[in-house]
């Protein structure tokens, strides 16, 4: 399988260093921010499938007293961690 590259990531230099001082014995920079990138990865898709049952399970009730439209207006953002 080839190999596909991220852009560069331009950072302040005190997040390079709390990056580098929680890097375990043999890891480097570049493993930590794949892992990083991977375990984001799985983070959002089991977010985006959780909201997707939610929405699926809210919309097929008939005595909801909502609906998509009434959802569609709400300046709603998903929780920041």
């Amino acid at each position: 399988m080839k190999t596909a590259t991220i852009p560069s990531l331009g950072v302040a230099p005190e997040l390079r260093q709390a990056a580098e001082s929680v890097l375990q014995d043999g890891e480097t920079l570049s493993s930590f921010v794949e892992s990083s990138l991977r375990t984001n990865i799985k983070r959002r898709r089991f977010q985006q499938e959780f909201i997707a049952r939610r929405e699926a399970e809210l919309f097929s009730r008939p005595e909801t007293p909502i609906n998509r439209r009434s959802l569609n207006g709400l300046p709603w953002k998903p929780h920041e961690y």
